[in-house]
């Protein structure tokens, strides 16, 4: 009986010598892994920032073409309206669309002007 006792300690000995290394290793790649992990989601965060900040400055920059065009599309309605070279009705569509964007003053009224001018020459053109 003794000497089976000591073959099985003998045994656990030997197992536990053989599995110690292989424990710690596992112990030890699990930490590296954590780590990596961690340190992936820190450079993917930052990438994520990096992305945001670019997405940030193109909606910033469509944002102020926006207003520039709309500013040059404005200019040329006044164009338009203004333009006395032009047919009265390429006159009076500009100014349709001058006043459906709801930009007022004196263009405005120079269009109410011009289409109140264009009834009156249409009356004097049927009698």
């Amino acid at each position: 009986m003794l000497s089976e006792l000591e073959q099985l300690i003998s045994l656990v000995v030997s197992t536990l010598t053989a599995a110690t290394p292989i424990a710690i290793a596992l112990i030890s790649n699990s930490k590296k892994n954590i780590e990596q992990q961690k340190e992936s989601s820190k450079n993917l965060c930052l990438k994520i920032g990096e992305f945001k900040a670019s997405v940030d400055d193109i909606a910033n920059k469509i944002q102020i073409l926006e207003s520039h065009t709309k500013e040059n599309y404005k200019n040329l309605l006044i164009m338009e309206i203004m333009e006395e070279n032009m047919p009265m009705e390429e006159r009076l569509k500009a100014g349709e669309k001058y006043v459906s964007e709801g930009w007022n003053g004196a263009i405005k009224a120079q269009y109410e002007y011009l289409k109140k001018q264009y009834k009156e020459d249409l009356k004097k053109e049927k009698y």
